[in-house]
């Protein structure tokens, strides 16, 4: 709606608060195992949107017993990449919503594969699983992609069989 001119910055700036705020409220903070850093690093490939799905596949993984971290979408790319070298993380997740982030997940892709060469990268790009989905997945994998998911479903079940999972609150 916001690229055919149907909603306004103001409105689409409202809602993405108001989706903030229903994130917010439905998480359930959980630490890091033994006060580590989590293992998972989610960062948004570009804007607002993607940094909520990002938040939204964090608390997922939390509630399967995952700790990931979400950076800000306000992040410069040159930022982003450098705190992220800096953390030294084993698996990187790129959250992106395409169209308009496709580029900079790519862009994205391909910086962090430089500076953190051994660790996972993963890219959450959100949409249908379908012949565009494929082309993608594609382009991302030549950009250093290890994998590309279509939804958080299948992004949480291809995380946590990677990052150590503690117990859920409550699975005891």
């Amino acid at each position: 709606d916001f690229r055919s001119g149907v909603l306004s910055d103001v409105a689409r700036a409202d809602a993405w608060q108001i989706l903030r705020q229903i994130i917010d409220d439905l998480a359930e903070p959980r630490a890091a195992p033994d006060g580590t850093t989590a293992p998972i690093l989610c960062i948004p490939a570009s804007h607002e949107g993607d940094e909520l799905a990002a938040l939204m596949l964090a608390q997922v993984l939390a509630e399967s017993g995952a700790a990931a971290t979400v950076f800000s979408s306000k992040l410069l790319t040159a930022e982003s990449v450098a705190q992220a070298a800096a953390r030294a993380p084993s698996i990187v997740c790129i959250s992106s919503l395409p169209p308009v982030s496709t580029i900079a997940a790519r862009a994205l892709c391909k910086r962090l594969r430089a500076q953190l060469p051994s660790a996972r990268i993963l890219v959450g790009m959100w949409q249908p699983e379908d012949a565009e989905f494929s082309a993608r997945r594609e382009r991302l994998g030549k950009a250093g992609a290890d994998d590309t998911y279509p939804d958080l479903r299948r992004a949480v079940a291809g995380l946590t069989g990677l990052a150590p999972c503690t117990p859920p609150r409550g699975a005891d």
